[in-house]
């Protein structure tokens, strides 16, 4: 709070100020006069028109350090109806987005053991996004759609030095191509027609001491791809018509269905963005490729609906499940959970047989002679060999960081000094 006179002159401040300043009272009255009033019309307008205003942006240099806040004034009359003095209120505009997010959907619920898996694969996936959530690194997340990309954002966000803040998720696939820089990088008043009195701030800003979550990356228009790319870099942004810079402390996740080196070749997708993005990638192997899974994520999803299905899984046809096995889920993990909802409306006495399922399921597989079913295309997935290849560089760029100390390696990755020993034996790293 601060009481400022017609003059200029710092009347007031109280003790919560000076504490978050970090600044005396004859400091702060010092640099307070000066950046308020002459770089700040409103505050103008309340001490000369006598006219109040509401929850406006000001930004304040302290020690080379731009700090934002959320600013109201209340002009003070005299008993003859002048006014002489006026009430500033500051809410640091960190706090007040932090408050926002709290109570909106900007809230990470995720967290790593909400990931159901009896699959080898899948936990070598998540040993490694347990290790890359230790540090500030970008990290791209690839796999098909319905395989869970945001469950691991918001599970490497919630295991990180940045779970006390937002989570703020962003489909760049679902924003219009015109919209989508103001949407990431804000705005400030009079930037475009329709723009907001006031201006507007960007996910970048509402992300402030947490994780920005880019989902669709590769949708994103080439134009805003520079942009996002300096962002990046530079660790601040700039508002869509204005000219200040705003420093920002943001993890920045990534996400994508489409093979982005690929997308790199076609020209939609800038080199120098991939190679930033792609700091440490995490794949999510898709439902065919972890077939062992389907049983347990199903049982969870029926459970899940109605608690009795614990009691007659053994009602479940045998026959059911190895033609659930044999369905290659293009849908992944989310069309299994949807047809989890669908088998509640179609069964009785929580019995499912062959008869129960999809069309499209039970047309995907052909009989052998025991009467077991069997998948039309049996492709070789050799997935445990190119696990192991990336595993094998990410341990030997480690080793490079670390000059060869094992103990911090592990510390890293997340696992033990002997595990670390055996996979350097195991893949002949020196």
């Amino acid at each position: 709070v601060i009481i400022i006179t017609r003059q200029g002159e710092i009347e007031f401040i109280n003790q919560t100020l000076k504490v978050m300043l970090g600044k005396t009272s004859s400091d702060v009255k010092k640099f307070l006069n000066y950046e308020m009033l002459v770089a700040n019309k409103n505050i103008e307008k309340m001490l000369i028109k006598n006219q109040p205003f509401r929850d406006e942006e000001i930004i304040l240099t302290i020690d080379g350090r731009e700090i934002q806040f959320l600013a109201t004034g209340t002009p003070i009359e005299d008993p003859d109806g002048i006014t002489r003095k006026g009430i500033l209120v500051l809410k640091p505009l960190a706090e007040v987005h932090r408050l926002v997010n709290r109570y909106s959907s900007s809230q990470a619920r995720f967290h790593f053991n909400d990931i159901l898996t009896q699959s080898e694969i899948m936990q070598d996936t998540i040993d490694l996004a347990k290790a890359a959530s230790k540090n500030k690194s970008t990290i791209l997340i690839q796999g098909e759609s319905g395989t869970g990309k945001e469950m691991f954002a918001q599970s490497i966000h919630n295991h990180s030095k940045y779970a006390d803040g937002p989570f703020i998720a962003v489909n760049c696939a679902a924003i219009p191509r015109e919209l989508i820089g103001s949407e990431l990088f804000g705005y400030v008043e009079g930037a475009f027609t329709g723009a907001r009195k006031g201006g507007s701030p960007g996910k970048f800003e509402l992300a402030q001491g947490g994780t920005l979550f880019l989902d669709e990356i590769g949708d994103m228009p080439l134009e805003q791809q520079a942009v996002l790319l300096r962002v990046l870099q530079e660790k601040q942004v700039c508002r869509l018509g204005g000219s200040k810079t705003i420093p920002i402390d943001v993890r920045v996740i990534c996400a994508t269905n489409r093979d982005l080196y690929k997308e790199v070749q076609k020209g939609t997708m800038r080199e120098d963005l991939y190679f930033r993005l792609n700091v440490i990638s995490l794949r999510i192997p898709p439902l065919r490729e972890r077939p062992d899974d389907i049983e347990l994520l199903l049982k969870h999803f029926l459970i899940q609906a109605d608690p009795k299905w614990v009691d007659h899984f053994d009602k479940i046809d045998p026959m059911v499940w190895n033609l659930l096995k044999s369905y290659s889920w293009p849908g992944n993990v989310r069309e299994l959970q949807n047809f989890a909802e669908r088998i509640q409306f179609t069964v009785n006495d929580y019995t499912i047989r062959p008869q129960h399922l999809p069309i499209e399921i039970k047309s995907s597989y052909k009989s052998s002679p025991d009467n077991s079913a069997t998948p039309i295309s049996n492709q070789d997935y050799d997935i445990k060999e190119k696990l192991a290849e990336i595993e094998a560089e990410h341990i030997k760029t480690l080793l490079i960081q670390f000059n060869g100390n094992i103990t911090r390696v592990a510390e890293a990755l997340g696992v033990s000094r002997r595990t670390v020993s055996r996979r350097i034996q195991k893949y002949g790293l020196k």
